[in-house]
């Protein structure tokens, strides 16, 4: 798909973007992947073929005998290895979230009205936590008490961290984008999606003896084997949009997985006791899950909240077991068989916010999708390290496929800015709101009813939006926008091609939101060309840039946009309020 490409009037904004780039140091290094970066990065056979140094990115937790945090430690106190070989830490960094009570600030560029941008600054060091609230796997007697650590968690942090809320139910949804609003939170922890009653996807446990029908015993088998399958498969897909809606967050962050069940099907072939150890096998899907988590750099805390249990069995066992290999394999702790909730969600945030991060060049350089382990020690013995203990290498022959922005997290209303790429943009009211035309209500119908994150309805200001209201058409406003977009030129790859001209690929995402997080309208557009020296020239000292047409319904709050660099694999995001003034006339 193609779009319209054009110069905008705001060059001064542009600049002073520029400007504030050129004030922070020199142009910012391709990303680098905490797992990898790019060992290959081969694009299309026209363009040229790019060679980066891989890096692996390893935080490390250490501990005391009483689970507090060790400080002042070095680098010359660590040692890693990769796969038995022990490689050279090129980078050491100490976190100690010194600045946990800082918060993150816009860098005001004198922008003039109707004009936004994605330039933050961000304290590196604040903690960022992650609540999984997961009624899916948990029993419904233990919904209150999960629901009360939940509350005192939140009360006792005060702003000392970056919250973001998730429930799981039939899916992931976001109740609480990143904040330390307490208020916020609490209005989060308290709402209909955090509290409902009756998880799907769970049926009454039954006893054997129940059934004398064999076939109604076997059929009722197959049912919940069925269940428990499409149960895991949603906490996997669960675990991995979480990953990516962190992923442009810098640092580590925290997963606090707060659930009543850890089954241990979610692993290919089960967890099965051979003599005093347990063994676990991933599937490829969670492998899948597991490489991104690794890539964002979360650390997987789970939180049985069922509390002290007396009785201990095999199943027991088998979820302790699971626990423990999930959260040692992404360098978390697991807490279970307590029931001081509370005091573990803390010591895990604790715990999550003072660390070690390593970096270093492996020294097998192939890009294979192989595993491989990755150990970590210290030559002071007597603490306990946490810390992922594998990684996937890349693997060049089977690049992670490119999602549509539409299904991508950081599209998310709430979801952190991303500042990979840096962009302006100019947003202008055409006129004020008028009710819909024709094309525009089916427009809008046709997306309500095939969107991908499943809206179909939704009341606005006592009005419902969805096929029903969108037959009266009399009833329906919409405001249109003109979107001017300015990106800094050199940080865009545009590498040049076999006939001699200069390759781009750049896809625009926006994204209207009501206050409710629910998503009205979306609209994603690809411009793909291959430019001539001239053009290549200008944009590099001018910028790239671009412009098209939105309809926001009425009710909108918040308007999301995203750059994506398709080629350099950057990606801008930002979220502005709604609605955005006229602006005033110039003066004569």
């Amino acid at each position: 798909m193609t779009g319209n490409c054009r110069a905008i009037s705001f060059a001064s904004c542009f600049f002073s973007l520029a400007a504030a780039l050129a004030a922070q140091g020199s142009q910012p290094a391709s990303p680098i992947s905490p797992t990898t970066a790019d060992a290959t990065n081969a694009q299309s056979e026209a363009y040229q073929l790019k060679v980066q140094v891989r890096r692996v990115i390893v935080d490390v937790v250490v501990t005391d005998a009483k689970g507090n945090p060790v400080e002042g430690l070095k680098q010359d106190d660590f040692k890693v290895m990769e796969n038995g070989v022990i490689q050279p830490i090129h980078f050491f960094d100490v976190h100690n979230g010194a600045s946990s009570g800082a918060t993150q600030q816009a860098l005001d560029l004198h922008l003039p009205p109707g004009t936004f941008s994605n330039l933050t600054l961000a304290p590196p060091d604040k903690p960022v936590t992650v609540l999984l609230y997961d009624m899916l796997d948990t029993p419904q007697a233990s919904f209150p008490n999960a629901h009360q650590a939940l509350v005192k968690f939140i009360k006792d942090q005060g702003n000392s961290t970056r919250i973001a809320v998730f429930v799981l139910t039939d899916r992931l949804h976001m109740v609480q984008g990143f904040t330390d609003d307490e208020t916020r939170l609490m209005k989060a922890v308290n709402s209909k999606r955090a509290t409902s009653q009756a998880p799907p996807l769970r049926t009454a446990p039954f006893a054997e003896d129940a059934y004398e029908d064999e076939a109604l015993f076997k059929s009722e088998i197959e049912e919940l084997l069925y269940l428990g399958i499409k149960r895991h498969r949603i906490t996997i897909d669960a675990f991995i949009e979480i990953a990516r809606y962190v992923s442009s967050l810098p640092g580590r962050k925290n997963l606090i997985w707060m659930s009543g069940s850890f089954p241990s099907e979610i692993f290919s072939g089960g967890i099965r006791n051979a003599g005093s150890m347990w063994q676990v096998r991933l599937d490829p899907e969670v492998q899948a899950a597991k490489k991104l988590l690794d890539e964002s750099r979360v650390a997987v805390y789970p939180v049985d909240v069922r509390g002290l249990q007396t009785a201990f069995g095999l199943q027991q066992g088998a979820e302790q077991a699971t626990m423990d290999v999930i959260a040692d394999s992404t360098g978390g702790r697991a807490f279970y068989n307590t029931n001081g909730l509370r005091e573990a969600m803390d010591a895990a945030v604790r715990q999550g916010s003072e660390y070690y991060t390593l970096t270093y060049a492996p020294s097998n350089t192939k890009a294979d999708g192989s595993e491989r382990k990755i150990k970590v020690v210290l030559k002071v013995s007597g603490y306990q390290l946490s810390y992922r203990r594998s990684y996937l290498a890349d693997d060049a022959r089977h690049p992670s496929p490119v999602l549509p922005l539409a299904l991508d997290m950081s599209m998310l209303h709430g979801a952190p800015n991303s500042s990979e790429l840096f962009f302006e943009a100019k947003v202008t009211p055409v006129g004020s709101a008028t009710v819909a035309l024709a094309d525009e209500v089916k427009s809008i119908q046709t997306f309500l009813q095939t969107n991908p994150r499943g809206l179909r309805t939704k009341t606005v200001n006592g009005t419902r939006l969805g096929q029903s209201h969108l037959r009266r058409r009399d009833a329906m406003k919409v405001q249109h926008y003109d979107i001017d977009f300015a990106i800094i030129g050199r940080q865009l790859e545009m590498p040049p091609t076999q006939s001699g001209e200069y390759a781009t690929n750049v896809r625009f995402g926006l994204a209207a939101y009501t206050q409710d997080g629910e998503l009205l309208n979306e609209l994603e557009l690809s411009i793909k060309n291959a430019i001539q020296e001239d053009r290549y020239q200008k944009i590099e000292s001018e910028g790239y840039h671009a412009s098209m047409l939105f309809i926001v319904p009425e009710g909108a709050v918040s308007l999301r946009m995203a750059v994506r660099d398709e080629i350099g694999k950057r990606i801008g995001t930002m979220e502005i309020p709604l609605p955005v003034p006229v602006p005033d006339p110039p003066l004569p």
